[in-house]
Formats: C-alpha cells, structure tokens, sequence
C-alpha cells in the first residue's frame, strides 16, 4: 500500500486517494517549478511597477507645473527629492531583478543550469550594447556608495518639427551633472568617459526607459526558456487534481492536499494542489507580454 497519498473531502470528511512514489516526487518538483516561475514574475511586476510610478510621478509634476503659477524654480529645487525616491526605487529593484533571479531559476527548471546560463548571456549582452544600460548599473553603484542620482530637475515648452496644430510639448527631465560625477570620483571611469563623448547636457529619463526596456527584453527571453517547464509542472499538477475531482463522493469545490505520514504517524501535509498561481502568472504575462519602449513612445492624451 503506497505512503504516498492526496488528502481532500467528502461531505466535510477528510479522504485519502493513494498515489506512487514517482507521482508524488514529480508533484513535489511540478510544486516548486510553479512557486518558482510565479516569484520571478512578481519580482519582474516589482521592477515594472517601480518604474511606472517613476514615470507618473513625471507626467504629473509636469502636469502640475502647467496648471498652477507657483514659482516654477522653488518648484524644480523641491522636486529633486520626490525624483530621487523614484530613481533609486527603479534602481533597487533592477539590481533585486538581476541578482535574485538566477537563484530563482535553480527551482524554476529542471535544467536550471541550462536556463541560468543563457539568462545571464542576456544579461550581459545588453550591458554590452547599451549606454543606458551602462549608464544606470553604474548610477546604481554610485548612489550605493556616493550620493543621489538626480542632479537637477528640468521643465520647459517645445514645439515639434512638422507640427500643423502648433501644440506646444511640456516636458521635465531628470538631469546628471557630468562635472559633479567627474569631480566625486565614484562613477565608472569608463561609462563617464563615454557619457562625456555623447556632451554635456544628459537626461537621465532616458537612459531609464532604455534600460526598462532592456530588463524586459531579458524577461521576455527568460519566459521563453522557462515556458515549457511551467507548463509540464501544471499539467502534472491538473492531472491529479482531475483524478480527484473524479470520485463521485468528493465535495466539488474540495481542496486538495499532497500528504505523507508522519514520525508519530500522523498524516503531514506537503502543499495544496491547485493552478492558482499558474493562472495568475498567465495573467501577468499577458498584460506585459511586450517590453516597455517609451523611449520611443510619446504618451499624450490628446
């Protein structure tokens, strides 16, 4: 008689359906892979909504520089602060995503190795091909151990080139000092010496957004890796629950619980069978299913 069994009800009463050894084993892994793919898209939801509370945060100052008459440079001088919160959350949670993520993958997989390596090729073939990306992992490593990363904050009207309606454009930046960093000495030499290249006046928004959209590029690429594992993981995990769900006597909405007996013989419950968490990370995945590129999108509400 197997040891191996799942727990669900009947009438309010506790059941058992016995299963093998292998079933059991491939429930315990399909568990962890699920647990696992679901925290790394949380924790890509973590970094996408940090920075889209930073680009709130722009078009309302923007928006509020335009209805009120304050005095707009005690407004700029005010607004460093509030901007420097939002940098740095984007930039915690970019270095959370990048460094937590390869752990994450040891249970996310079962060739994790595999899928490890090629995420962190991702990794660093965007830092290989973009300033940005440059840019904000030294910016990370400077606010750490240096200062702030917002230096200045900017407003001002332009009119766009080929504009018929004659709309005037508002925008505010984020600006970096290049002297300041020069002068602090804990910048990367190297990222300061190409920022240098490209002048003197830099918006740090947009070295933001293309760094945004880099880490979604990568994510995107780990769903793909990913994909397959997540979905042998929920098949394993609806054929059991189907094999439940399919005695006449047990409650319809039951749960289902995976259980061994234990030291002193009582029954010890490993973990629900359910695709909860599958579902709301097809969810998420849909909703995101491209990377965010408001480096080349203007967001209007004309």
């Amino acid at each position: 008689m197997s040891i191996y069994s799942l727990t669900y009800f009947s009438n309010k009463q506790e059941m058992r359906l016995n299963i093998t050894q292998d079933e059991y084993d491939g429930l315990i892994q399909a568990r962890e892979i699920d647990h696992s793919q679901f925290i790394i898209e949380n924790k890509y939801q973590i970094l996408l909504e940090n920075y889209a509370e930073l680009e709130e945060e722009l078009l309302r100052f923007s928006l509020n520089l335009t209805l009120r008459t304050s005095d707009p440079w005690d407004t700029l001088r005010d607004a460093i602060p509030l901007f420097d919160r939002r940098v740095l959350n984007f930039l915690s949670s970019a270095r959370m995503y990048i460094d937590q993520i390869p752990s994450d993958i040891g249970g996310a997989s079962r060739n994790s190795e595999f899928v490890k390596e090629r995420f962190l090729k991702s990794l660093s073939a965007q830092y290989d091909n973009s300033l940005a990306y440059r840019v904000c992992e030294a910016l990370r490593n400077y606010t750490q151990h240096k200062d702030l990363p917002v230096h200045r904050v900017s407003h001002g009207w332009r009119h766009e080139q080929g504009n018929t309606k004659n709309v005037v454009i508002n925008h505010s930046g984020l600006n970096l000092d290049i002297a300041k960093l020069k002068a602090d000495g804990k910048f990367k030499a190297s990222t300061l010496e190409e920022l240098e290249k490209q002048g003197d006046k830099h918006d740090l928004k947009k070295y933001l957004r293309e760094y945004m959209h880099s880490l979604g590029l990568v994510h995107i690429d780990l769903r793909k890796e990913l994909d397959s594992e997540g979905e042998w993981a929920v098949g394993l995990i609806r054929q059991l629950i189907d094999r439940v769900k399919k005695i006449p006597t047990a409650d319809p909405d039951t749960f289902i619980y995976l259980s061994v007996p234990g030291d002193n013989g009582a029954i010890e419950w490993k973990g629900t069978l359910s695709t909860n968490r599958y579902d709301k990370r097809k969810l998420l995945e849909t909703e995101t299913s491209r990377p965010p590129i408001l480096m080349r999108v203007q967001l209007s509400s004309e």
